[in-house]
């Protein structure tokens, strides 16, 4: 029975680690040991090493972080026990939110009040010394001397002689500014001259180590892996039409005008809609004579019968920032359905589940009391139809008498940030404009940040420059060096993120990156960052087709926000509904919750520090369709996986703190152009037999997932 439990747990790792972890025994066998010792899932433990690998102590060599290594496994190990410590001592004495801390009781006094008499007695007993520790400390002069005053230029930053409280030392050493003269487009460690003070490069001091990287040009992972790659011609461009499609939020607006009625509204009608979805699917599972008792009844009304009801799931609890679980789900109603009520469900008759705070669910259960639905089933609103393309469409994409159309499109994909933590000479930005140059790709997409307004030298105020001119610095001359790869030929797009630091909207959906309140004000802002006209500015998020291929991108980290506000639970091997796989895979949930729920942004309450939602232009935020790809960029695993007939790439972030991260290549091959091309003779002879009538045409599945490889490469 313990062989079983063991080989159970390992099991279990190696799902939640991936297979790669079988390589390494000893690693495998300590991970084990910790669901034990720390009695945490296996799943609980990857995500506790994903949060690991962010950290400067994971990031301070510049190892391979997608497999955990012995050393690696100490510091983790350190930090379980320090969080496990920290629990224990939590239990013991009480939380910082504990009714017991409440209120603060002197230990001496026992909480009675001192009397002239009884404050005489406490100072003859010796009581003076024991008040000491309650008096007011008295002012100590301190001088402030830097450690090193010689790394400290004079200048502007040396008090003058006159000043009374001496020399002050500054915030920043200058030799750690960054200015203009620190960078060139052409190379990041080459000055511009007449462009700053500076004639001298200043080096991050980790340059020369992502420079000195073992795990350079790296395949981290490959999905299809028997579908050829091919690289692209330099002099002989295939045929690639991209097009926007229509809804989606290209031109600035005013933000902050949205009104409290509006964003109750949006809810309503979400679940409204959701809740005619899901019965209709429930009523397609039954006989036809039993379909009229499906039906949407009101959450909180008791009754004895098995009630049906749909509704979005939130979490029953006061206290803020508070994470759902098992006991706190609640189901809050639509006004149409239930008056809006909220109702608590009970989930211990479902054998596995995934729910977050503002999923559309739609439930089976008893209400007795009006308070507590007992749930027996649980179901998920159905995907959006798939993208399809009619015959003669693909013929006029793909012409005859050209013999590129034969040839695959190569697509290159990269999210930011672009440059390390402690340097704004973007080193690996500068790595993938090489390897572009060097592949010369058909399409190439760039998701930001690209002047990230997170960075710690942003932050803290350490460029001698406006961040405009850092983008055109920076930026837009290597994306200039991108077109000019191969003559014009590669169609770049470019799709800004709310933490970029040069985009003047900060909301979600958020406009193109030189967007304006109109064209003239667009065209001008183009103009001050330095962007070619021919670079595609999208809005975040897009829905775009590289001609018959429809992508889905998005730079807000929804996964990860997802994830941290997730309550699942996987069913057992031997569970009645075990049969998905999905279910048991955590960032291929995530991205089945973005495509099941028809939002680039199903998260309700949205985080408070990474979106600032507006609702009143929710429209940009819903999938029309199950794209063909769709790309998120996420500080979770990188990842390329298919979901439902949809490739999901995660490409990751191109760095990781002071470290270099990974990007995205797909070479996507076209569809059988000769069988395509049959059917739209058969449909033209069928026209002239009915008299040239117009004949209906059968829309072809475009089928990505099985013609499209995917690799993830390392920077």
């Amino acid at each position: 029975m313990l062989t079983a439990t063991a080989g159970t747990a390992r099991d279990e790792v190696l799902s939640a680690f991936g297979p790669r972890l079988a390589q390494s025994p000893e690693v495998l066998e300590r991970l084990v040991s910790y669901t034990k010792i720390f009695n945490v899932a296996a799943e609980d433990l990857h995500a506790k090493w994903e949060a690991y690998t962010l950290t400067p102590a994971a990031q301070r060599d510049d190892d391979d972080l997608s497999v955990p290594t012995l050393a690696h496994l100490d510091d983790l190990q350190t930090e379980l026990l320090r969080k496990q410590q920290a629990a224990k001592q939590e239990a013991v004495l009480g939380s910082a939110d504990s009714l017991l801390n409440v209120r603060e009781v002197n230990p001496f006094t026992e909480g009675k009040m001192f009397t002239n008499e009884s404050l005489q007695n406490l100072f003859s007993e010796g009581g003076q010394d024991k008040l000491g520790g309650f008096r007011t400390p008295a002012k100590v002069k301190r001088k402030v001397v830097p450690k090193d005053a010689s790394t400290y230029s004079a200048g502007r930053f040396s008090a003058s002689k006159g000043t009374p409280g001496g020399p002050s030392t500054p915030k920043t050493p200058v030799s750690m500014r960054f200015r203009p003269g620190d960078i060139s487009p052409g190379s990041p460690l080459t000055p511009m001259r007449g462009m700053g003070e500076r004639t001298t490069p200043v080096a991050s001091p980790n340059a020369k180590v992502f420079a000195d990287r073992l795990n350079k040009n790296k395949t981290e992972e490959t999905l299809n892996d028997q579908v050829p790659l091919q690289k692209s011609k330099p002099d002989d461009a295939v045929p690639c039409e991209i097009t926007l499609l229509p809804g989606q939020q290209t031109g600035g607006y005013r933000y902050m005008y949205e009104r409290l009625m509006e964003r109750g509204d949006y809810l309503d009608d979400r679940i409204n809609t959701f809740a005619d979805l899901i019965t209709e699917a429930v009523q397609s599972r039954v006989k036809e004579e039993d379909r009229a008792d499906v039906h949407v009844q009101h959450p909180g009304n008791p009754s004895q019968d098995t009630l049906f009801t749909v509704g979005r799931v939130c979490c029953d609890a006061v206290v803020e920032k508070a994470k759902l679980n098992d006991q706190s789900v609640v189901l809050e109603a639509s006004r149409a359905i239930g008056a809006g009520d909220r109702v608590k469900i009970n989930l211990r008759e479902i054998p596995g589940y995934a729910l977050f705070p503002g999923q559309i669910i739609g439930l089976e259960g008893m209400n007795a009391s009006g308070r507590l639905i007992n749930a027996t089933k649980l179901y998920q609103p159905q995907l959006p139809a798939k993208a399809t393309t009619t015959p003669s469409q693909l013929a006029a994409l793909y012409p005859e008498d050209n013999p590129a159309s034969e040839r695959p499109v190569n697509v290159f994909i990269a999210n930011g940030p672009y440059t390390l933590d402690d340097s704004l000479q973007y080193e690996p930005f500068e790595e993938l404009v090489v390897e572009i140059e060097k592949e010369m790709p058909d399409v190439v997409i760039l998701q930001g940040p690209f002047v990230d307004a997170n960075h710690p030298m942003i932050e803290a105020g350490n460029v001698d420059m406006e961040l405009d001119e850092l983008f055109r610095v920076c930026i837009a001359p290597r994306v200039t060096r991108i077109l000019q790869a191969r003559k014009d030929n590669i169609k770049v797009i470019m799709i800004p993120s709310t933490r970029d630091a040069c985009s003047e909207w900060v909301s979600f959906p958020q406009p193109s990156l030189a967007a304006g309140l109109d064209e003239r004000a667009a065209l001008e802002r183009r103009r001050i960052l330095g962007i070619p006209g021919e670079v595609m500015l999208f809005p975040n998020p897009v829905q775009f087709t590289v001609n018959e291929v429809v992508f889905a991108c998005c730079s807000t980290d929804v996964l990860w926000q997802i994830a941290a506000e997730e309550l699942a639970r996987v069913p057992r091997p031997d569970a009645q509904h075990s049969g998905d796989p999905i279910l048991g895979h955590k960032i291929s949930r995530l991205f089945r919750h973005m495509m099941s729920q028809r939002s680039f942004y199903p998260l309700f309450p949205p985080a408070l520090d990474d979106a600032c939602l507006d609702l009143s232009r929710s429209a940009a935020l819903e999938l029309q369709a199950t794209p063909d790809v769709l790309v998120v960029g996420s500080r979770l695993q990188y990842t390329a996986r298919k979901v439902d007939g949809c490739l999901c790439i995660n490409p990751g972030l191109l760095v990781k703190g002071r470290a270099g991260g990974t990007f995205a290549k797909m070479c996507i091959w076209p569809l059988d152009m000769a069988r395509v091309r049959a059917m739209v003779k058969q449909r033209d002879a069928e026209a002239m037999d009915v008299d040239e009538q117009q004949v209906e045409e059968h829309a072809i599945a475009n089928a990505l997932d099985e013609r499209c490889r995917v690799e993830i490469q390392r920077i």
